[in-house]
């Protein structure tokens, strides 16, 4: 069952048994408690479970040493630097 789906039927099944405890029908309103029980268990273990994947997930990124990777240049006479012409202005 996904994690949606059970917190759909806990908050069904808890507004069922608070509508049965209005009208003083506490035996509805205990047992429907009573199977709302295990719908929240797997709602909530699911969300832990997902919160912890998503924690180590993130954990293990900043992990990870940020390398920064230069490209080497393959034109001669550079000198570290990039080629920029000179203006057209001061041509011979």
């Amino acid at each position: 069952m996904s994690k949606t789906k059970a917190f759909i039927w806990a908050v069904i099944l808890t507004s069922s048994a608070i509508l049965f405890l209005f009208w003083h029908v506490y035996t509805c309103t205990f047992v429907l408690l009573l199977i709302a029980c295990p719908f929240a268990v797997v709602a909530y273990r699911k969300q832990r479970r997902d919160l912890r994947i998503v924690e180590g997930a993130t954990q293990a990124q900043l992990d990870q040493p940020q390398t920064l990777v230069i490209p080497m240049m393959t034109s001669k006479n550079t000198q570290g630097r990039l080629f920029v012409p000179p203006p057209i202005d001061r041509r011979p």
